[in-house]
């Protein structure tokens, strides 16, 4: 029977055990000793319940059913697929546009395909187990870099790198093939971390050279490092969401108290008051957005273009600032990811509109 794409989602929790099943990772007895799982031998077997009820309260349980059904984008917002591609926005395979495809023994093992042929599904698959533990993601993971990145090439990070496989932008600021200004895509992690693939704004920078990268790229297997090593009983989390920083190995960063990327450096938004980093960035960022509104009124993010009301055609220093504001916006880390490349390219785009730091509250236009 095949199961709608809108219905994938009630699947995944499923999917989730049995790929535990599958996998191996149930394979451990109560007394910590591996067991077998097959022949003759009758194995006590546990899964590690946690693990999947942590997963299944992140985002990547969830699926973005347009672009898992989209050419290309299904390289990663369709887990299966990713397994196979190892992400990436051109297709690496022959894929029917508006399908998730399964080739020779993944579609076999997977159930799609008991001849091993190509074999089309008409569901979505979560970004599972499998999407990071088998095939092209453990590859990646193992090879610790990802390559075909814009403006990096090949992206080092360990065990991070396969996040780095989908979490960056894949394409460049400016405009498409149609003339339409491009949005950055939503999740461009990846680009923060280096400082690459932002717009400049004009202005000239006040930082200093080597002030582009960012020190968490030094992190111990980089993504992995905060978002996925935890406090739970195995040492993992599979959240993602930064909870315990054990994988920072470097010394007197940040405050004891590491909530909102601790205390900021410096008041970054010229309010008079030295506050968290993450709220420091906010007030550039709603600074920034005042500044462009009071120069070209309202603007968005859709369908991966920058948009302005009543079809503005921004000139380029309002564009870039836009582009800017969104990508801080995507990366959604509130500054923490490269905190010193996101005050200064956020400082940059409200000088380039006409903005003055420290006054979020100016008049915004039509």
């Amino acid at each position: 029977m095949r199961t709608s794409v809108s219905s994938a989602s009630s699947m995944l929790l499923v999917t989730a055990l049995a790929v535990f099943v599958l996998s191996g990772c149930a394979g451990q007895s109560t007394d910590g000793e591996q067991k077998p799982t097959g022949g003759s031998e009758t194995a006590t077997q546990t899964m590690n319940i946690p693990i999947v009820e942590q997963w299944a309260s992140s985002r990547h349980a969830l699926v973005v059913t347009f672009a898992a059904a989209e050419e290309g984008c299904k390289n990663c917002h369709d887990g299966l697929t990713f397994t196979m591609t190892g992400g990436g926005f051109v297709p690496r395979l022959t894929e029917a546009t508006g399908s998730a495809v399964s080739t020779g023994a993944d579609a076999s093992a997977s159930g799609q395909d008991e001849g091993g042929g190509e074999s089309v599904r008409d569901y979505a698959v979560a970004t599972d187990c499998r999407a990071c533990h088998m095939g092209a993601g453990a590859a990646i993971a193992n090879a610790g870099s990802v390559d075909k990145i814009p403006s990096i090439e090949t992206a080092t990070g360990g065990l991070g790198a396969v996040c780095m496989a989908c979490h960056n932008g894949w394409h460049m600021s400016g405009k498409n093939p149609d003339g339409e200004l491009t949005a950055p895509h939503t999740s461009v992690q990846t680009d923060m971390l280096f400082g690459v693939n932002t717009v400049d704004p004009g202005v000239e920078s006040t930082a200093t050279q080597g002030d582009v990268e960012s020190p968490h790229l030094k992190v111990k297997n980089t993504c992995v490092g905060c978002h996925v090593t935890g406090t739970g009983a195995d040492g993992s989390n599979h959240t993602f969401r930064a909870e315990s920083f054990r994988g920072c190995e470097s010394k007197d960063c940040h405050d004891q108290d590491m909530t909102q990327g601790g205390t900021a450096k410096e008041d970054y938004d010229g309010d008079g008051t030295k506050e968290k980093t993450v709220v420091e960035i906010e007030g550039l960022s709603k600074t920034l957005e005042a500044a462009i509104q009071a120069k070209a009124g309202k603007f968005e993010s859709a369908s991966g273009q920058v948009k302005f009301a009543n079809g503005t055609k921004p000139d380029d220093a309002t564009y870039a600032a836009a582009y800017n504001y969104f990508f801080v916006q995507k990366d959604g880390s509130g500054g923490i990811h490269n905190t010193k490349f996101t005050v200064d390219l956020l400082t940059r785009s409200i000088r380039a509109v006409g903005g003055k730091i420290g006054s979020a509250a100016a008049t915004t236009g039509p």
